[in-house]
């Protein structure tokens, strides 16, 4: 199973029932140095399953939404 993360906090949000407040939250100051490259779309989903504590970024401070998410990777997911 691949996906990127970007979808990922999507799917994660919906399945915590966090949608309103995800699309409530699109303008939210997000702590990576990559958020620019987060479609707006897509920027409260992250927002909160990062809230949350389900999504974190890399030790380098990066989200890497375009990274592929694999299955290697998923139990990293708390």
């Amino acid at each position: 199973m691949v996906s990127c993360c970007c979808s990922t906090s999507q799917i994660i949000v919906r399945a915590l029932g966090l949608v309103y407040p995800a699309q409530q939250s699109t303008q939210e100051e997000l702590p990576f140095t990559d958020a620019a490259a987060i479609p707006q779309e897509l920027r409260g989903y992250v927002f909160q399953a990062v809230k949350a504590g389900v999504l974190e970024g890399y030790p380098d401070n990066t989200f890497g939404g375009w990274r592929s998410m694999s299955v290697s990777i998923s139990p990293d997911l708390a």
